[in-house]
């Protein structure tokens, strides 16, 4: 979503002023225009999301009191500890991400991609309110197994239970 001009809504320069001035209310919000089915089967009551890979996991609480509903991506290369997240923030905003598309998806073995992914669903799944990504993107040096490996990962050990107990 952009504003007059060229500037951009969410701009990096806009959002680091704010949380530099410890401003919550200043931290611009981006409202994502999405087919509103869609959007409630991914994110029930999901308004506002915060998608910015450089905001720190220091400055995420203020991020959150902005309003957001949730936070993506979460970089583990940049120090955002989704356990950490989860276990302070995993009450009030949905959360995705986490799974390096950096070394991870691009260069280690596939085994450690498993791994990885089974550890980041058991401490982000619980109580709900996580979907499982990269954290980033799925760029042209992530290899194919590790994706597959990933996604296979995220079908055996992801699924929440229905609310029918199923």
């Amino acid at each position: 979503m952009s504003g007059s001009g060229d500037q951009d809504v969410n701009s990096r320069e806009r959002v680091i002023a704010a949380l530099e001035q410890r401003q919550p209310d200043r931290v611009p919000l981006v409202e994502w225009v999405i087919d509103e089915g869609v959007m409630d089967a991914l994110l029930p009551g999901c308004d506002y999301f915060a998608f910015n890979d450089w905001i720190g996991l220091d400055n995420v609480g203020m991020i959150i009191e902005a309003g957001v509903d949730g936070i993506n991506p979460l970089e583990p290369p940049a120090g955002m500890d989704i356990a950490r997240i989860k276990h302070e923030y995993g009450d009030r905003v949905a959360i995705l991400g986490n799974i390096d598309c950096g070394y991870l998806l691009s260069e280690a073995p596939v085994e450690e991609v498993r791994r990885v992914t089974r550890e980041t669903i058991e401490v982000a799944a619980p109580g709900g309110g996580f979907c499982l990504s990269s954290s980033n993107s799925i760029h042209s040096s992530v290899k194919p197994a590790n994706y597959y490996a990933m996604v296979e990962t995220l079908r055996e050990y992801g699924r929440y239970q229905q609310n029918d107990g199923q």
